[in-house]
């Protein structure tokens, strides 16, 4: 909570200090609250391009989601290309990690599909 300055200045000395050093709180508080969404952002940039700087082979990669398939996918919706801003990218990022949470059990059901469809042939 941010003091006005006549309320600062009807207090007593150490507790104005105080009051002073709480604002200056929520305030620093309130701008890294604003940070997490850019921080996540950067981590998640970070780890695609450390997995592309190792080198992994096409073949090895199994599901990718690209810019590029998020604006083919809004445009089929009849949504123009240019709506498909940084922050309409990240929030549909959120959107599919949350909605791939259990991923692990669609892989297992796709493994057992696959290997069923081997053994049949």
């Amino acid at each position: 909570m941010v003091y006005r300055p006549t309320t600062l200045r009807k207090m007593a000395p150490v507790t104005r200090s105080y009051a002073r050093l709480l604002g200056e709180l929520s305030s620093v508080l309130r701008k890294g609250k604003n940070l997490v969404p850019k921080i996540a952002s950067l981590e998640h940039d970070s780890r695609a391009l450390a997995t592309a700087k190792q080198g992994i082979d096409y073949k090895d990669i199994i599901f990718v989601l690209t810019r590029e398939d998020v604006i083919e996918c809004a445009k089929q919706a009849g949504i123009p290309a240019e709506a498909i801003t940084d922050d309409v990218l990240r929030q549909v990022r959120k959107g599919v990690d949350s909605g791939l949470e259990c991923w692990s059990d669609v892989m297992t059901e796709a493994i057992k599909l696959a290997l069923e469809e081997t053994l049949e042939s």
